[in-house]
């Protein structure tokens, strides 16, 4: 089946992948303060190294497989079980469809370029515990300058998963979940490199 770059889910990728979840994750990075409960993996995702194999539930209440890794400034994800996926590094994004030998590059805008999706003065402000999706887990929450609250929820001394609470999510009871399968620093060397041989899709 061949795939339109436009319309395919690539720009979900990009939503949920760059907005939903690296801004949130990322607050970490300016913070001043841990969480008793949380240290290691903050630290984790606040490095410039990080691999992060995670699910989103929709509205229909099924779930979303992805994937993404960082590392030195590039970025890389997919939606588990398709063969799309986005690149970014060297200002650059790159949409690629594997099965057609496309993909299409576009130019980073100056406000994505200088953007770190880390602003100063994240910190960590009290634990607690909640149900997450039929477990009662403990938490650790960190607060961003904008006011903007998530939970880190532990399991067994991992990593469970992440609840942005935020008004933007109120279709959703106030908050967005997202589950953590697996967090680790491991990248293969192939991750980031950009196919060669593929065709260009025009992107204006």
């Amino acid at each position: 089946m061949k795939t339109n770059l436009r319309t395919n889910p690539l720009n979900l990728i990009a939503a949920f992948v760059f907005v939903l979840l690296l801004l949130p994750l990322a607050h970490a990075q300016g913070q001043t303060t841990y969480g008793p409960n949380t240290a290691a993996f903050i630290k984790i995702l606040s490095s410039d190294t990080f691999h992060l194999k995670f699910r989103i539930q929709g509205e229909d209440g099924k779930f979303t497989d992805m994937e993404m890794f960082a590392k030195g400034g590039m970025g890389a994800g997919t939606v588990i079980g398709t063969y799309n996926r986005m690149i970014t590094r060297d200002k650059k994004s790159y949409y690629i469809s594997d099965p057609d030998k496309k993909m299409m590059v576009t130019a980073m805008d100056a406000e994505s370029e200088g953007q770190t999706f880390a602003p100063t003065g994240t910190k960590y402000t009290r634990s607690g515990t909640a149900d997450f999706f039929g477990k009662k887990l403990t938490y650790d929450e960190y607060t961003a300058p904008s006011g903007e609250k998530s939970w880190y929820f532990v399991d067994h001394g991992k990593l469970a998963g992440i609840r942005i609470l935020d008004k933007d999510y109120a279709n959703n009871g106030g908050s967005a979940d997202v589950v953590v399968v697996t967090l680790d620093q491991n990248i293969p060397a192939n991750t980031f490199e950009i196919p060669k041989g593929y065709k260009v899709e025009d992107t204006r």
